[in-house]
């Protein structure tokens, strides 16, 4: 779980010029977690391929990375039998939302 928090959040403050980024959690029947900025966005033609390996969005030159951070959250999130999926607008921001199982 460190690990998926790390990477979304800093990814956040990363892709994000204004630095505002929330981070909900909310404990029911699961473990939700909702990481939000008010960054750059993902184009829509990016999102089917940002959890695969070494994928960039088009629209992140001059700005550091590799391309395995989702890769990693998702085989993280897979390994907890979570799910994970995202809302992005271009300019307006991402957000990461995380359902998890509760342990019984």
């Amino acid at each position: 779980m460190e690990h998926i928090l790390i990477n979304l959040i800093s990814n956040a403050f990363k892709y994000s010029q204004k630095g505002d980024v929330t981070l909900l959690l909310h404990f029911g029947r699961e473990l939700k977690l909702t990481v939000s900025d008010q960054g750059i966005g993902i184009p829509v033609e990016d999102q089917p391929m940002l959890f695969s390996k070494f994928f960039r969005g088009h629209n992140t030159n001059g700005i550091p990375g590799t391309g395995l951070g989702l890769n990693i959250v998702k085989e993280f999130v897979d390994m907890q039998k979570g799910q994970i999926r995202l809302e992005s607008q271009l300019n307006m921001g991402t957000t990461f939302h995380l359902n998890f199982p509760l342990l019984k």
